[in-house]
């Protein structure tokens, strides 16, 4: 009886998978804190994938409009003579004109800076929200483990308490077994008893029809002798 009000005095054990579904909410609610940093982190994902397929497509049109090789041509006279430019170098000669690159050019060297930077920038912001996912990964998996640990313990507590229970439940059973037989003793000593009065006032009864019996014999016996006695006074 102590242990089943020991048992009932105690909280009741919470359900594994109501904690767990608990934490999974709270995981969930923590996402949401980081909500903005995952869609910036799309959005630069977009914007990473725009300039790299703005870069591909301007590189093939540079390409596709780039003059084609020149067909071979035979190997020019040495006696003809090179095309010079008009502006007079030192010594008072001429050079040729160099024809103009594309990686040289003021407004492509721009456009890859600006592109560099971009990059860079992309791949920091990249970075950090890389660390950061990280980070919170860890965190979850700390969390995860804690959640494993907890649900191992509550499972045990839970094994306990059945134990206990079944324990709790079996004495139950065997003082409800003794009930049933101290009730059934009670009744079988109270029939016995009832049965015992009955033939006690049976004795009684038998007794008093003796007496009164003998008593009314008694009175004739001596009813007669007084009638005798009185006889024998008259005759005297």
């Amino acid at each position: 009886m102590t242990s089943l009000l020991t048992t009932s005095s105690r909280a009741p054990a919470r359900d594994p998978m109501e904690v767990y579904l608990e934490r999974l909410e709270e995981r969930d609610r923590r996402e949401q804190k980081h909500k903005k940093y995952i869609d910036a982190y799309q959005t630069l994902a977009d914007k990473t994938a725009a300039i790299a397929k703005a870069r591909t497509i301007a590189e093939r049109e540079a390409a596709e409009n780039a003059p084609k090789e020149a067909p071979e041509t035979p190997a020019p006279d040495t006696k003809a003579r090179p095309k010079w430019n008009y502006y007079p170098s030192y010594g008072g000669k001429s050079s040729p004109t160099p024809p103009p690159s594309a990686s040289t050019d003021p407004a492509h060297i721009a456009q890859l800076r600006s592109d560099l930077a971009m990059s860079n920038q992309v791949r920091a912001e990249q970075e950090a929200e890389l660390k950061a996912a990280r980070a919170e990964n860890a965190e979850n998996k700390v969390i995860k483990a804690e959640q494993s640990r907890r649900i191992a313990e509550i499972e045990k507590q839970n094994k306990r308490l059945e134990h206990r229970v079944a324990n709790t439940t079996e004495e139950v059973k065997k003082q409800r077994e003794l009930a049933v037989q101290a009730q059934d003793e009670m009744v079988a000593l109270q029939l016995e008893l009832n049965a015992k009065d009955k033939e006690v006032l049976k004795v009684k009864a038998d007794n008093k029809m003796l007496v009164d019996r003998w008593m009314a014999e008694k009175g004739e016996v001596a009813e007669r002798m007084n009638k005798t006695l009185e006889k024998g006074q008259k005759k005297r």
